[in-house]
């Protein structure tokens, strides 16, 4: 059996999805070698989603995030990389191979955010920082989630009903420095912005965010409804279906 490359996507000089094809070997077997597994994250609801939205089978997998490193390691956080990448994939892969290499562990970080087709993708991977209001100063990410929110309407104010459709992107990457081993896939869900916040769960643009089939933002939606829909949930889905081969 042959072994090499496959890129999925992407450019000659930089593929963005690649797998790398064992000699023997299935993905599967890979991932049951890497039973630790970072998630890049200190947010415990991520891995929260990801369990949730998963069938693990007989996959014996121990999540670490990043706070159980910090914990190990005697309080020394890892530095956070710099997002310079101008896709969502450019940026989760960048997070996954930055961490994987930091901790040595297999690792899967994702990038995520909101798409308005009238702004032409924007906000697009500047989404967190859209308005570029920063949590620091105090208030976290409801001040934050507020900004953006406001600049959003606000740059939509002219546009039309029917021109308001955009879409949540979530970009998930898996790296595996030992095993050789790249992939990122892409999960999203549409919808369209509304004109002003409906519903008090979730956080970001979910007030916002109008699913049509669901009748309701994800802000309205139940955690088991939006596991069900969301972009994070589809790219884990994904990105589980493409290790298991």
């Amino acid at each position: 059996m042959g072994c090499g490359w496959k890129c999925l996507a992407g450019d000659a000089q930089r593929p963005v999805l690649m797998v790398n094809y064992f000699c023997g070997e299935s993905m599967a077997k890979v991932m049951m070698m890497a039973t630790r597994i970072l998630l890049a994250t200190s947010n415990p609801h991520k891995l929260d989603e990801i369990r949730a939205v998963i069938d693990w089978g007989d996959a014996d997998i121990e999540w670490v995030l990043l706070g159980d490193l910090e914990n190990v390691q005697g309080g020394e956080a890892i530095e956070e990389p710099v997002e310079d990448q101008d896709t969502f994939e450019g940026n989760a892969l960048l997070k996954a191979r930055y961490y994987g290499q930091a901790s040595g562990l297999a690792c899967v970080a994702d990038d995520s955010g909101l798409e308005v087709d009238a702004l032409k993708g924007e906000p697009g991977v500047r989404s967190a920082r859209y308005s570029g209001v920063s949590g620091v100063s105090g208030g976290g990410r409801d001040v934050v989630d507020s900004a953006n929110n406001a600049k959003l309407l606000a740059e939509l104010e002219q546009v039309p009903e029917e021109k308001r459709t955009a879409r949540f992107v979530c970009a998930m990457a898996f790296v595996d420095r030992d095993a050789d081993v790249e992939m990122v896939v892409r999960g999203e869900v549409t919808g369209r912005i509304l004109r002003e916040a409906r519903g008090a769960n979730g956080f970001g643009y979910d007030p916002l965010f109008y699913v049509p089939e669901h009748g309701c933002t994800t802000a309205q939606m139940s955690a088991a409804q939006k596991n069900a829909i969301s972009h994070r949930g589809c790219a884990a889905r994904l990105l589980w279906e493409r290790l298991k081969k």
